[in-house]
């Protein structure tokens, strides 16, 4: 009745009357039920009470664990167990690496499991934290904790395509990423990309334009998420909202990923994504994506890459904004784009011709793009570092470089 007692008893002519009923826990078998507000158990046989083979519980003792089980990535980090117990309790880790905030304790606590990252690449770890009663009979409660493989910084080889600039990993903070897909039953490059670990973002994006890619048969997806090519801590948090300072900004536009659903949502990951102003990049940003699209469309394949400018000649400083958690995310003072069209009815300089962009990342004057803004390779290469389309013919790349005609362009 009040959830704590009942009383037990036999028929007064039963065999097993004066047998003494053991003091443990376990299964009780019988008849229940009240008389005069007590609550009652009458047992038919001795074998009733056999399963009364437990170990005895203290008389209101508990212990739970509001969580019993939790999955971490490969880093290092901690994790907070909550205890609920009304008992004097220990505390053990069997795994090497990981630490407990308190080992001992009354009552209810939380106790904080720290731990180093996953010294391996390829497995998974479980650690078993263990709560043990003090004096007093009550089950033990078990937490379990799985570090999942430490997922390090790593490039993929590099496929010499003719938009990708020369590969730079000379810093340790740079890796060179491929996104590729099934489309049609083939395997199909998507895009690819230099990631700069320290600042959060990709130097540059490299990628085609051509007939079959510039079909929409799909609309945009928004599925914002991280790079499954690269660790989560070292990419920013894009999936809920935008930066602190500055929008979410495509450098693959979702615009020329609309021929399938996978290949759209990859232009969604963080290292495609980049604060730019809320202006720019929905007005002169967006014109240049659109004119970009239009001069595909007129063209054999259409060679992109765009990427950021961190710091220019009179600011050598590099600006920062912030992701939803904290993390510091480089703020370009200016983006670029340069673009190799090829045209195979054309006779000069193999059918090839370029341009490239330049366009400040704050509110601009100009909402539509124009050639004011259109500068040559060999400029865009002074401002950037980078070398691009070196892998033209030597034969025709300083020629396509040094000038552009803006008429090519429909400037």
């Amino acid at each position: 009745i009040n959830g704590e007692s009942f009383d037990l008893f036999s028929g007064k002519h039963s065999s097993f009357g004066a047998e003494a009923v053991p003091t443990g826990s376990g299964v009780l078998k019988g008849i229940a039920g009240t008389y005069k507000g007590r609550a009652q158990i009458s047992l038919a046989k001795m074998s009733d009470i056999d399963g009364l083979n437990g170990d005895r519980f203290t008389a209101g003792a508990s212990m739970t664990l509001y969580q019993s089980e939790y999955t971490h990535l490969g880093d290092a980090g901690s994790v907070e167990i909550q205890l609920l117990s009304s008992v004097d309790w220990t505390a053990s880790c069997d795994t090497e690496g990981f630490s407990l905030s308190k080992t001992e304790g009354s009552g209810s606590a939380f106790i904080t499991v720290s731990f180093d990252a996953n010294p391996s690449t390829e497995a998974s770890r479980v650690a078993t934290i263990t709560f043990k009663a003090v004096d007093a009979i009550v089950a033990g409660v078990v937490f379990t904790l799985t570090q999942m493989p430490y997922q390090a910084l790593k490039s993929d080889a590099v496929v010499e395509y003719i938009e990708l600039p020369v590969v730079d990993m000379t810093s340790d903070s740079l890796v060179y990423i491929s996104h590729d897909l099934t489309h049609n039953g083939d395997l199909l490059h998507n895009y690819s990309l230099l990631f700069d670990a320290r600042s959060k973002v990709s130097r540059w994006v490299a990628y085609k334009l051509y007939d079959e890619l510039l079909d929409q048969v799909t609309s945009r997806t928004d599925t914002w998420a991280y790079d499954p090519k690269l660790p989560i801590r070292d990419q920013a948090n894009i999936e809920k909202r935008a930066y602190t300072k500055g929008v979410r900004g495509h450098q693959l536009p979702s615009g020329d990923r609309l021929f399938s659903v996978d290949a759209n949502e990859q232009t969604f990951y963080a290292s495609n994504i980049i604060p730019q102003n809320a202006d720019m990049n929905s007005e002169i940003w967006a014109s240049l994506e659109s004119k970009i699209r239009v001069v595909a469309n007129d063209c054999d394949t259409l060679y992109v890459v765009t990427g950021p400018l961190l710091t220019t000649e009179e600011g050598q400083q590099i600006e920062y904004t912030t992701d939803i958690d904290g993390k510091r995310v480089a703020y370009p003072c200016a983006f670029f784009k340069v673009l190799l069209q090829y045209r195979k009815e054309s006779s000069a300089f193999g059918g090839y011709s370029a341009i490239g962009f330049v366009i400040e990342n704050n509110t601009n004057i100009d909402k539509n793009i124009s050639s004011k803004y259109a500068k040559t390779i060999d400029e865009i290469e002074a401002l950037s570092g980078f070398d691009f389309f070196h892998n033209l013919s030597n034969e025709w790349e300083s020629d396509v470089e040094r000038t552009f005609d803006a008429n090519n362009w429909g400037l």
